[in-house]
């Protein structure tokens, strides 16, 4: 995909495609394990590449996968996508997060629970992911059932996320792609209060914040 969130610097998603050709991604994987990474979350596309990995280089890499839902999707859709990842490897499966974002926005939380009914029918923990506070509430409100939640975390404690300005959700007007958690001490707050896991992703937003600062704000705050 090369999603890398480089603010402007317009090169890097064609350099991380370039440079991770399918050995590179074998390469990187099996340091992952060797380091006690046994588990990814992907893209439903990429599910192929760990297979592979598993089978021919002896990995036991699980992968966490996530369901592309819109507000035009159907039932009968979103059923045929749960099990295409699940026969494609995936061991948990959620929504995912902008498009959970998006359907929250437009009233239609009856498709993330219809999405967590599909995974939950096949034996698998079914999450939700997020970008904006406004999901995990939302199903904790309506009581959809989530078996956990994937939210963006990370401080503002970064040049670029330390003007108010600039401190707006992605579909708000003026965003700019360097900030995914606009209210970390509100997150951390009412995750506290949810009695369920939740996994906290883009803590390091995308590359501002160092990792012995980003992992350890995530961890102290509940992830």
């Amino acid at each position: 995909g090369g999603w890398a969130h480089s603010r402007d610097l317009i090169y890097v998603s064609r350099l991380f495609k370039a440079y991770n050709t399918e050995e590179k991604i074998m390469e990187t994987l099996k340091l992952a394990e060797e380091c006690g990474i046994n588990t990814i979350a992907l893209h439903p596309k990429n599910l192929p590449v760990v297979r592979k990995y598993n089978d021919t280089c002896r990995g036991h890499m699980q992968v966490i996968s996530e369901l592309h839902i819109r507000p035009q999707t159907s039932v009968q859709e979103i059923g045929d996508m749960a099990r295409k990842v699940i026969d494609g490897g995936a061991c948990m499966v959620q929504i995912q997060g902008q498009c959970a974002d998006d359907l929250v926005r437009k009233g239609r939380i009856d498709l993330i629970a219809k999405m967590l009914e599909c995974i939950k029918k096949e034996g698998l923990p079914a999450g939700v992911g997020g970008h904006t506070l406004a999901v995990p509430m939302a199903c904790e409100k309506h009581e959809l059932g989530a078996d956990y939640y994937l939210k963006t975390f990370h401080d503002l404690n970064y040049w670029t996320g330390s003007f108010p300005k600039h401190q707006v959700e992605w579909f708000e007007q003026g965003y700019r792609d360097n900030i995914w958690c606009t209210n970390p001490k509100e997150t951390a707050e009412f995750m506290r209060t949810v009695e369920k896991p939740w996994i906290a992703f883009k803590v390091l937003a995308a590359g501002a914040i160092h990792p012995k600062h980003g992992f350890r704000f995530a961890f102290e705050n509940g992830a």
